[in-house]
């Protein structure tokens, strides 16, 4: 409430010195808008490219780890997925018996897809035992079924009948196992589980869970299992990481360096030339604080105005080049880190420009 009254003059003032001074300010405009356009460019589509081949890397699963029973030696129980769902670093478990061809229980003759017995812990589906059980289909699977809505009945070569009900959207880790018909299970329904696929919250977790799976399985023999990880995958991750973060690092730096000098000299400047005006304003009773204010205020609003219409411009030039744009979190922080830039920038000819003795600058020669 006390502090309006106080920021209306204040802002006015600024405004009008911009317009005032439209030299100044397109000059500064085209310093900032430049360097904005420069690091959207360069390091934005940097950003751009680090984040499509990121999900590409992890499109091949970087925290997945896939275990598979291989003879009678060893098993993989139910409890086991139980425990390892529980694990604080593991984001999930899913189990899966051996797989079956299915066909349309209408076309006999037709397209076979595998249908594997599936057991995950966070499924509200409960498994239906009887002469018909219960299955749902991946969208791939159910076109080559010719069940286009996902609901139908398939047949194994067994004879067993299973009445899919609807399609299964399958996450990223588990589409290697696309087209598939999955049957739910639990403990109780005599299906042995014959491997099991793990996903990790982050890559760095990978080698731990995968040291903790393999202590379930210190008394069977070697040979009996596998474990198969992306230990390797989740370190090329990090190197691509790494290197393209470090390369628009360097690009931001570089360029925030020229425009902090470049904006450390134009407002130098244009204070020695509106030395006068600013003694003649302290003459009158303007405070130091309101001197330093207007300039700060100044170089600021120009700042933000620049800012704004190059990353705009820079965004529009690279989705009508090639269809790219930098993440948005990445664009506001470029942003806020400019406007600090070019504020910081303007702190110390703001204080000189505060300094002014009015009885010096207003003396006539």
């Amino acid at each position: 409430m006390t502090t309006s009254p106080l920021l209306r003059p204040l802002a006015r003032e600024v405004i009008a010195s911009v317009f005032a001074q439209r030299a100044f300010s397109g000059l500064l405009f085209a310093v900032i808008l430049a360097s904005m356009v420069t690091i959207i460019l360069t390091g934005g589509r940097s950003e751009a490219a680090q984040a499509a081949v990121l999900q590409t890397i992890d499109g091949q699963g970087t925290r997945s780890i896939t275990v598979q029973i291989k003879t009678v030696q060893a098993e993989l129980p139910f409890e086991l997925i139980d425990e390892l769902n529980s694990v604080e670093q593991i984001r999930g478990v899913v189990g899966f018996g051996p797989a079956n061809d299915v066909t349309a229980a209408s076309l006999p003759g037709g397209t076979r897809v595998a249908l594997r017995p599936m057991y995950d812990p966070e499924t509200s589906v409960a498994p239906r035992k009887g002469p018909v059980f219960s299955a749902r289909s991946t969208p791939d699977a159910a076109r080559l079924l010719g069940m286009p809505s996902g609901v139908g009945t398939v047949s194994s070569v067994e004879g067993l009948e299973y009445q899919v009900s609807g399609t299964l959207n399958l996450p990223r880790f588990l589409r290697v196992y696309e087209p598939m018909v999955a049957s739910p299970v639990d403990a109780k329904s005599g299906v042995e589980l014959t491997n099991a696929t793990i996903v990790v919250e982050s890559a760095d977790a990978v080698r731990a869970v995968t040291k903790l799976v393999r202590s379930y399985f210190l008394e069977a023999p070697p040979e009996s299992y596998s474990i198969s990880t992306s230990e390797q995958l989740a370190k090329l991750r990090g190197v691509v990481d790494g290197e393209l973060t470090r390369q628009g690092r360097a690009t931001v730096t570089w360029v925030a360096s020229a425009t902090s000098t470049v904006t450390l000299l134009i407002v130098a400047g244009f204070v020695v030339l509106r030395r006068r005006d600013f003694g003649r304003r302290r003459a009158l009773g303007a405070t130091r604080m309101m001197i330093a204010s207007i300039v700060l205020g100044q170089v600021l609003l120009v700042a933000l105005c620049a800012i704004v219409a190059g990353a705009g411009s820079a965004i529009l030039w690279m989705m009508a080049s090639d269809g790219t744009a930098p993440p948005l979190p990445y664009v506001v922080a470029v942003s806020v880190m400019l406007a600090c830039v070019c504020a910081v920038a303007a702190v110390v000819p703001a204080i000189a420009a505060a300094s002014r003795d009015p009885m010096r600058e207003l003396r006539v020669p």
